[in-house]
C-alpha cells in the first residue's frame, strides 16, 4: 500500500469515527428521560464497554456531574440505546469503541 492510500484508509477511519460518535451521542440523547430535579447545564463523563455489535455490556459515570439521580439517568439512557451505532468495520469497531468514554452532555446534543 502506497503513502496516498494510507493516507485516505486513515481519513475514512477518521471520518467513520467522527461519524459513529455523533451518532452515539444523538440516540443515548433520545434515550435520555430527564429527572425532574435535573437542571441544566449538568453533564458526566461516562466509561462504555460495548460488544462488537455496538450492545452495550457496560454504562459507568466516572466523572460526576454532582447530581446523582441526573448520573444513574445518564447511564439508563447508554444501556436504553443499545445497541449503539458503530462503523461497520468490525476492527475499527474494536479498536474505538470496543471501550471509550464519552461527555454525556444533552444540553449540547440537541
Amino acid at each position: 500500500m502506497d503513502a496516498e492510500q494510507a493516507r485516505m484508509d486513515a481519513e475514512q477511519d477518521q471520518l467513520a469515527i467522527k461519524t459513529a460518535a455523533t451518532a452515539i451521542r444523538q440516540k443515548v440523547a433520545r434515550s435520555w428521560i430527564r429527572p425532574v430535579s435535573a437542571s441544566s447545564g449538568l453533564k458526566c463523563t461516562i466509561q462504555v464497554r460495548l460488544m462488537s455489535d455496538g450492545t452495550v455490556i457496560d454504562a459507568v459515570v466516572v466523572t460526576s456531574s454532582g447530581d446523582a439521580i441526573f448520573d444513574r439517568s445518564a447511564e439508563n439512557a447508554v444501556h436504553r440505546a443499545s445497541p449503539l451505532p458503530v462503523p461497520a468495520d468490525k476492527e475499527l469497531a474494536a479498536k474505538e469503541f470496543k471501550s471509550f468514554k464519552f461527555l454525556f452532555d444533552p444540553d449540547r446534543s440537541r
